[in-house]
């Protein structure tokens, strides 16, 4: 029996309620993929993918931050040893990296573990913010990120409302995000930041 057949004869004779259960089921599942791209490293690790389903978002007064966590690359789970932080206008659009102007998109990428660990910021591309049906808590974003060691973040992604997620990334990172709000003259005293990627011993 194909799974077409199979399908078939499961919805013949179901109720209309099992069946709309199933499909609101199917369509609600929140797991995320995003592809990095990392041309200064070793031909296996040069594009990993990335899957979770740690992905939050929180609107502030004048902006929207979101959180994507994830496991190391085919993990499934375990720690999250690599983590996207995105601060952006609030609305749906297109919204591009510029570190100094206030509707800009700003965020860095983190990776906790092995060779590359550490931090580095967004310096281009543009993220494009748009509505999910049905679902006024959950934004999709389409991601197409290069950030300062040249590494690349692709992906579409759909995040979630959950401001308590936010509020402790926000503190346990708070210099990280201290200094990527400071306008480039400024001379921040951002106290623990996390080093830049390849640079920890």
């Amino acid at each position: 029996m194909t799974t077409g057949q199979f399908l078939t004869h499961w919805f013949r004779g179901r109720p209309l309620g099992a069946v709309a259960f199933l499909l609101l089921v199917a369509g609600c599942a929140r797991d995320i993929a995003v592809v990095l791209h990392q041309p200064f490293a070793t031909p296996c690790y040069r594009r990993i993918r990335l899957e979770g389903s740690w992905n939050y978002s929180r609107t502030d007064v004048d902006r929207q931050e979101n959180l994507l966590a994830f496991p190391l690359p085919g993990a499934g789970t375990g720690p999250r040893d690599f983590l996207i932080y995105i601060s952006r206008p609030i609305g749906e659009g297109e919204f591009h990296v510029d570190a100094e102007s206030p509707d800009g998109v700003r965020g860095f990428l983190i990776q906790k573990v092995g060779r590359w660990r550490g931090k580095t910021n967004f310096e281009a591309g543009h993220i494009v913010a748009s509505s999910v049906p049905l679902k006024s808590q959950q934004t999709r974003l389409e991601l197409a990120l290069r950030c300062q060691d040249e590494t690349t973040i692709t992906g579409e992604i759909i995040v979630e409302e959950i401001p308590d997620e936010l509020r402790r990334f926000t503190r346990k990172h708070a210099a990280d995000i201290e200094l990527l709000n400071a306008l480039p003259e400024s001379d921040v005293d951002v106290g623990d930041e996390t080093s830049p990627r390849g640079e920890q011993p």
